[in-house]
């Protein structure tokens, strides 16, 4: 019975393997080109357009704008804001359907109706029907 050691084999090396076979080890060079430099990327979050932000200053009740004329939102107090301080919007009311009375859901007055709009016509119609929220 012919031995292990004895017999020729390519990928048995009979002792160890000496690293100037290998060549010199590509981390401890400091060639820039064995350098791959890591890049971090970080996912930005999508604006979910079904969500707008609450005016800070109607929340201390001292915002000095019109609720048709402020760029965040005014909810009524049958609205519940997110942890986010965002008001999830009803999307029926911003189609012309709502017929919930109260509605739990934040109803835009038309000038934010527009941005929301146009946030849905920027998005893909998938990524708008997995936002929204359930119709009753």
């Amino acid at each position: 019975m012919p031995q292990v050691g004895s017999t020729f084999s390519p990928y048995f090396t009979p002792g160890p393997v000496m690293p100037a076979i290998l060549g010199p080890d590509p981390a401890s060079v400091g060639s820039p080109l064995s350098v791959v430099p890591q890049t971090v990327v970080t996912q930005q979050k999508m604006a979910r357009s079904d969500r707008l932000e609450v005016c800070r200053e109607f929340q201390r009740g001292a915002c000095k704008r019109a609720e048709s004329e402020c760029r965040f939102a005014h909810p009524p107090d049958t609205v519940t804001a997110n942890e986010d301080g965002t008001v999830t919007v009803c999307m029926d009311a911003v189609k012309g359907r709502c017929n919930r009375d109260p509605c739990r859901y934040f109803h835009p007055p038309l000038h934010l109706q527009a941005h929301i709009k146009a946030a849905q016509s920027r998005a893909s119609p998938s990524d708008v029907e997995a936002s929204l929220p359930p119709t009753s």
